[in-house]
């Protein structure tokens, strides 16, 4: 959630300015282990199709005109590869961050018994975990249903997931999140107080209406360009993303411009807050030109785009940072150069490629930075720069919370680091067409670092410097 949230102090530390493209000395290094001498093996040469049983969640949001209160029901209908005695859901928004403002959820209701745990939760909350009881035990493949109602108050304005203004609202892992991973079971990680996330969700087919008050523009995790009146005062805007891992959505005055990029439509909207009118243009150029960039790098390295469609808002509170959900996008103010292409990176590694950011956050936050790296050239240096460095990149998220001023040198740019060398000691051609192999394989599913060794095997340099940095095991 990714640069989510550290970019901004990662970025502190770089020149201003930015290289889009090859980075020069990458062109001219010779890797250490000629391309030739590694054996790609056969491998998938496209996505690995998500999983037809995966789970169908409707999702309805009433947002109030003060922008600070949100309304809701869940419709789950859930097939778990094994048996399975309950529902098991995450309420993120009752974690240490969003409470430091004022955020919280509350399960007004349920269709089953219901209880819950603090599991990291802020005091005076229902916490983190909320534990659905079946009448009895449901055998693996057979479909079990819940429907639940909430209500979520969002945090004052910050760098964050979930926030509000006099005029805007925007929350993502906001609504009860079904916490199962197929083959582990349960998710019931501690929520953890530093600005990262401890999810870990499957791809899931997601269905998103939105009622909002009638003058405001919602965007949400695929186009909506016909929203109907609701005779509330209010108009209704759907999104459906059929393989979501979670879902966004911001609600407000925006100027927007469409593009292409990648493959895809993209909408690039600036809040008025930020940029009102014809100022707008200040912030649109950049990120349209970014995105292009972006987009045609990773669409070759990676393969297609994952989604049908992206949207990218910028919002004044979130500052120099960014983050990132399937097909949507937040950014902040500044610093583009680093916060798109990060970002957009985000869509492959954490989007396509899901993983376990409660136990393994590197694998997604130090391929992101990777990713980013190649398209900047001071990222790329940083990155490097600090294989060296103390700090061990495969840490759990229990860890970087004792450990917060480390997390983005660490997990963001050690790890990136390393990987980068890794592309240079291995070749590029040998090194992407691995990485391709991961990405293929790993499609739709929760990767763990196993699957990383496994993918680069063929390259024992590559999985030799992963372990020196201690990624992997």
């Amino acid at each position: 959630m990714r640069s989510r949230f550290l970019a901004a102090a990662l970025a502190l530390a770089l020149v201003p300015g930015c290289t889009v493209g090859v980075r020069r000395s990458e062109r001219s290094r010779s890797p250490v282990t000629p391309a030739a001498s590694v054996s790609v093996p056969a491998c998938r040469t496209t996505y690995a199709a998500p999983d037809p049983k995966r789970p169908k969640i409707s999702v309805t949001f009433d947002v109030d005109e003060g922008y600070a209160r949100v309304t809701g029901t869940e419709k789950v209908v859930f097939t778990p590869d094994r048996p399975v005695t309950e529902l098991v859901f995450r309420l993120w928004l009752n974690g240490p961050a969003p409470a430091r403002n004022g955020g919280r959820i509350e399960v007004t209701g349920a269709s089953l018994p219901m209880s819950f745990e603090s599991a990291g939760g802020a005091e005076g909350t229902q916490g983190t975990l909320l534990r659905l009881r079946l009448p009895s035990e449901s055998p693996a493949g057979v479909a079990v249903r819940a429907e639940l109602e909430f209500t979520m108050t969002l945090p004052r304005a910050d760098v964050g997931r979930w926030g509000h203004t006099l005029y805007t609202a925007w929350w993502a892992s906001a609504h009860p999140m079904l916490a199962w991973v197929r083959g582990a079971g349960w998710h019931t990680y501690p929520a953890v107080g530093i600005l990262g996330e401890t999810a870990a969700n499957e791809a899931a087919d997601y269905d998103v209406t939105v009622d909002a008050p009638f003058g405001d523009t919602v965007l949400g995790v695929s186009f909506e360009d016909s929203p109907t009146v609701t005779g509330a005062g209010k108009r209704r805007w759907r999104f459906v993303n059929e393989t979501a891992r979670d879902v966004a959505v911001t609600v407000g005055r925006f100027t927007t411009r469409d593009v292409n990029a990648g493959g895809v439509p993209v909408r690039i909207a600036v809040s008025d807050e930020l940029a009102p009118g014809e100022q707008s243009a200040r912030v649109l150029d950049p990120i349209a030109e970014l995105t292009r960039a972006s987009m045609d790098r990773f669409t070759a390295l990676f393969g297609p785009f994952p989604y049908p469609s992206l949207t990218i808002v910028a919002l004044e509170p979130i500052l120099g940072s960014g983050v990132e959900y399937p097909g949507f996008i937040w950014a902040g103010s500044r610093r583009y150069d680093v916060v798109v292409p990060h970002e957009i990176a985000h869509e492959w590694f954490y989007g396509l490629v899901g993983d376990d950011q409660g136990t393994s956050p590197w694998l997604d936050e130090s391929f992101a930075s990777y990713a980013e790296g190649l398209l900047n050239e001071e990222s790329y240096d940083r990155f490097v720069g600090l294989l060296d460095s103390d700090g061990r990149v495969g840490a759990p998220m229990t860890h970087w919370d004792r450990n917060d001023d480390d997390y983005g040198r660490v997990v963001y740019a050690k790890g990136a680091g390393a990987l980068l060398t890794a592309r240079a000691e291995t070749g590029a051609a040998t090194f992407d067409a691995l990485m391709r192999c991961y990405v293929n394989e790993n499609a739709h599913r929760v990767a763990t670092p196993e699957d990383v060794r496994e993918a680069f095997a063929p390259a024992p340099r590559v999985v030799e410097i992963l372990r020196e940095v201690e990624a992997l095991p």
